[in-house]
C-alpha cells in the first residue's frame, strides 16, 4: 500500500511504538468485558490500523487553532477506531491512554482524563481481572469532573 509522505515521516519516528500500541489494543479487544463496555475500540489488522492512523495524521495536519495543535501533539494518536474518543501518546514511556473533552462556552478549554496510565502494564498483567464496567463508570465521572473544572475556570 502506498502511504502519504506525511505518514511515512510519522512512521520514521513512531513505527515501533505504533506497532506496540496496535498489539496492545488488539489484545484488549479479545476480552469480552472490555468490548461490552468500550465498543469504541476495534481489533484491526496492521494495514487497517495504518490506514486509520494515516487518516488521523492527515486530519491533524489541518488543525489551525493553536490550542488544538498544542493539545493534539504530533505524538498523540487515536486508539478508538469507531470515534475519536480515546488517544495514546506515543512519546509517553507507558503509552498512556486517555479520553478528552473540551469546553467552549466562553473560552476553549481542552481537558483529558486517564484511562490507563500505562497501557503496556495493563495488557501484560492480567487485564481480564479488570472490572471494565466500573472503569467505564469511573471514566464518565472523571469526564464530568474535568468538564466542570473547565466551566469553573471559564467563569461561566
Amino acid at each position: 500500500m502506498a502511504y502519504s509522505q506525511s505518514f511515512i515521516d510519522f512512521l520514521a519516528i513512531y513505527e515501533e511504538r505504533l506497532n506496540v500500541v496496535i498489539d496492545k489494543i488488539n489484545s484488549l479487544c479479545t476480552i469480552e468485558a472490555f468490548n461490552a463496555n468500550f465498543d469504541q475500540f476495534s481489533s484491526l489488522s496492521k494495514e487497517q490500523w495504518y490506514q486509520f492512523i494515516e487518516d488521523w495524521v492527515r486530519l491533524r495536519s489541518k488543525l489551525n487553532h493553536p490550542q488544538d495543535i498544542d493539545f493534539f501533539e504530533y505524538s498523540i494518536i487515536p486508539v478508538s477506531e469507531k470515534q475519536f474518543e480515546y488517544f495514546v501518546d506515543l512519546d509517553d514511556p507507558g503509552l498512556q491512554v486517555f479520553g478528552y473533552g473540551y469546553y467552549t462556552i466562553k473560552n476553549k478549554c481542552w481537558y483529558k482524563y486517564i484511562m490507563f496510565a500505562n497501557l503496556t502494564e495493563v495488557v501484560d498483567n492480567s487485564p481480564e481481572l479488570i472490572d471494565f464496567a466500573e472503569l467505564k463508570s469511573f471514566l464518565e465521572q472523571l469526564d464530568k469532573k474535568a468538564y466542570a473544572q473547565c466551566h469553573e475556570q471559564a467563569g461561566a
